[in-house]
């Protein structure tokens, strides 16, 4: 998140929506207001104010190498968010319904800001549609309990 601030506090063409940031992470980050910026505390993802934030984004992003499959990622899936994460931090079987980050650096997040913000609206659209599909085929508690009921009886399916 800290690069992400970072990031965003240089830019007013791009907007940045956070969810579930504490008051002492807030300090951490030595977190400053900003136009652009937007920070909603903690969120119930069943609620009608999720709901209007997903509605206004494209993707769900999460720069970190350090945190391994987020569920929040998956989340934002379950929505349509396009998820634009680090390689191998538990969405390489996501595939080509991910956009991956090949490193966390400022400059280099950065960089791929500018080209995710220049996408055709028409391509993120067909994205965010395909994203949805492969979330409910795969993330959907429905699933998770078929994959873990064929584990359990020696069937084991692929997603």
């Amino acid at each position: 998140l800290d690069i992400l601030i970072d990031i965003f506090s240089g830019r007013d063409d791009v907007r940045l929506h956070i969810c579930g940031l504490t008051k002492e992470e807030k300090k951490i980050l030595k977190f400053k207001e900003r136009s652009n910026i937007f920070d909603y505390g903690r969120i119930d993802v069943n609620s009608d104010a999720y709901l209007e934030l997903v509605n206004k984004c494209s993707y769900i992003i999460l720069p970190s190498c350090s945190e391994g499959f987020s569920t929040s990622v998956t989340t934002g899936m379950l929505h349509g968010l396009i998820p634009v994460v680090i390689r191998n931090t538990g969405f390489n079987r996501a595939g080509d319904h991910a956009i991956f980050l090949e490193d966390y650096r400022v400059e280099y997040v950065n960089n791929k800001l500018n080209d995710l913000s220049s996408a055709d609206p028409q391509d993120l659209f067909k994205l965010s549609r395909k994203v949805y599909d492969f979330a409910q085929k795969n993330f959907r508690l429905e699933a998770f309990e078929e994959n873990f009921r064929n584990i359990m009886t020696g069937l084991r399916t692929e997603i």
